[in-house]
């Protein structure tokens, strides 16, 4: 997201730079031209630039704000160049009223009837009124910045040549200066309101835009990233909470402070504080409708200062007519469901891995069944000795297949039916609450069980609760309980590979058993002559402590292991297949084999 949001801010930058510069430019000839009393040439164009250069800047400034949050190393500095821009921009539309709108002062004559223009003055800044909302706040501010010019213009012609009573003189001066007083104090404390509501708005805008981002995560079986969701969450819960939380009691506590001092704003204060449906006051595009941050340095509305032009220019996405509602975080309390929907993802994930992998055993352990077990030489005792033995070796494996399904069976029990997320519903099923919801007109209640009657929208579902009252709201707020029907089957179908790869080993087990018995009976004849002949050995006049004696055993001993090795090899050779890719070379070898055989046991 990050590196996303600064290529964002690179581009609105390099044209709010470019917008500038041009301007700077035209303001300057057509400043020349005015001197000159020749016409405007770039009128048109300087509107263009200034309009489009303050939606620009409005990205740019919450920009910057989700950049802070986002912990880019260089947000300070990131943040300082805009409001350097913004200055700019501000004087730009200062020169721009300068040059294309001259104020309309009175003429300089005694025939000038200054206490009724200073009265009717006075009636703009007493009605002039205090929003409630952002778009009718910026065409106050902008129309006292043109009245505050106008009676500071009035200033100089209030003197002794244009009113020549002295008492009326007095009294016009003393009307003047209560005018200023009043104009002074109501752009106070138009600031100050302007402050509070683009802070307001600053913060909607931010929680609108996480909003939106839990509201469109995809949180079935087809969620992609699901560790990058986890790390944002944890990163959220560590750092972000406390300080959204902290951004939302500032904001209501600097409300209550300005209406305990009776701001003359304080119902648009009152009205941006009450519950109201945050979705209501959702820009259309929050790409398209940012605000500025004002803190530095106060706009001049151009939108106002040049009625006939530059509204047109005003970024039509900018729809913040309706209340503003900071009593009810919504982005906090989807947040509440993460934990739940991570755990179900991750659960699952780790339950397909577990099932994957023992199935993978399974089948491999099949193969070996079917090409050691069952592909062997069954006339050499050592060989099925050799198979018995890995059989009983590899019996812990077994065991512990059979625990790993049990374990799987179990776990199966809690997994969610996640692909039931992106399913429509072809009959209402039970949803759990993960989060409180309320937007004025649907209420849900976190724990609180509902039936789910459609969730064609992937985003909001329709649910109805226990008193059949039905209600919308985002689907990330509702989980699917366990158990999945796919993942039991899964278990199911693993289990039954399980029980048929057993069956297979203990038929195998008994043909290597039986085997084994058989050429045991086989070989019974010539243990008995050998133990006839240790028997003899033992008998009245020799000594197993005779050397000879031993030398004698250890030769018949050695002898019976040659034969026993040449009897392997002869069997071997006479069972293994010929070397179709070299038959010539393999009986050669063969051949020779038996003549090193035929050699060993001549010499016995």
């Amino acid at each position: 997201e990050l590196p996303l949001l600064i290529s964002r801010m690179q581009k609105n930058g390099d044209q709010v730079e470019k917008d500038i510069l041009d301007t700077e430019g035209k303001l300057r000839t057509d400043r020349v031209n005015y001197q000159n009393k020749r016409p405007f040439k770039y009128e048109t164009v300087n509107n263009e630039n200034l309009a489009r250069s303050e939606g620009l800047l409005k990205d740019l400034f919450l920009d910057a704000d989700k950049a802070k949050k986002l912990k880019h190393p260089q947000a300070t500095e990131i943040e300082t160049d805009v409001k350097r821009m913004h200055e700019r921009w501000v004087h730009q539309c200062s020169s721009y009223r300068d040059i294309y709108e001259k104020l309309e002062i009175p003429k300089m004559d005694n025939s000038v009837d200054w206490p009724d223009i200073l009265r009717q003055k006075q009636r703009d800044v007493d009605n002039g009124g205090f929003g409630p909302q952002l778009p009718q706040l910026e065409k106050q501010v902008a129309s006292n910045h043109i009245l505050s010019k106008e009676i500071e213009a009035y200033g100089p012609q209030i003197n002794s040549q244009t009113i020549t009573n002295p008492q009326e003189l007095k009294n016009v001066q003393k009307q003047y200066k209560n005018l200023v007083e009043s104009s002074k104090l109501r752009g106070h404390q138009l600031d100050t309101l302007y402050d509070y509501t683009q802070t307001c708005t600053k913060q909607l805008l931010f929680m609108n835009d996480q909003q939106e981002k839990i509201v469109r995560q995809d949180w079935s079986d087809k969620m992609m990233e699901p560790e990058e969701a986890r790390r944002q969450y944890e990163s959220f819960k560590e750092n972000g909470l406390l300080d959204e939380e902290a951004a939302i009691n500032r904001i209501q506590d600097d409300g209550e402070r300005l209406m305990k001092l009776k701001h003359p704003g304080s119902a648009a204060i009152e009205n941006q504080s009450k519950p109201s449906n945050l979705n209501q006051s959702k820009p259309t595009n929050l790409n398209q409708s940012k605000p500025i941050n004002l803190n530095q340095s106060k706009p001049i509305n151009l939108n106002q200062s040049k009625p006939t032009k530059l509204n047109q220019y005003k970024p039509s996405n900018l729809n913040l007519s309706k209340p503003t509602n900071l009593n009810q975080s919504k982005p906090i309390n989807l947040n509440q469901s993460k934990p739940t929907k991570l755990n179900h993802i991750t659960n699952t994930g780790l339950f397909q891995y577990d099932a994957e992998t023992l199935a993978q055993s399974i089948k491999k352990h099949n193969s070996e069944l079917d090409n050691k077990y069952l592909k062997y030489n069954k006339d050499s005792p050592r060989a099925v000795s050799d198979l018995l033995h890995q059989l009983e070796s590899d019996e812990r494996n077994v065991i512990q297949m059979d625990k790993d399904i049990n374990d799987l069976k179990r776990r199966s029990q809690q997994i969610a039916p996640l692909k039931a997320r992106r399913t429509p519903v072809s009959k209402p099923i039970v949803v759990d609450a993960l989060c409180d919801w309320d937007d004025g007109q649907n209420e849900i209640s976190r724990g609180e069980k509902l039936m789910l009657q459609n969730n064609a929208d992937s985003e909001n579902w329709v649910v109805v609760n226990n008193v059949k009252k039905t209600n919308r709201a985002p689907g990330v707020c509702f989980n699917i309980p366990p158990t999945d029907p796919e993942a039991i089957t899964r278990v199911n179908r693993v289990a039954k590979d399980v029980d048929d790869m057993k069956r297979k080993r203990s038929d195998i087990e008994n043909k290597l058993k039986n085997r084994h018995n058989e050429l045991n009976q086989l070989k019974q004849p010539f243990q008995t002559k050998q133990t006839s002949l240790l028997n003899q050995s033992s008998a009245p006049g020799y000594s197993l402590d005779d050397p000879k004696n031993k030398e004698l055993l250890s030769k018949l001993d050695k002898i019976n292991d040659d034969l026993g090795e040449t009897e392997k090899k002869i069997m071997t050779q006479l069972r293994s297949p010929i070397n179709q890719s070299a038959p010539t070379k393999d009986i050669t070898n063969r051949l020779k084999e038996q003549e090193v055989g035929k050699f060993m046991f001549l010499h016995l």
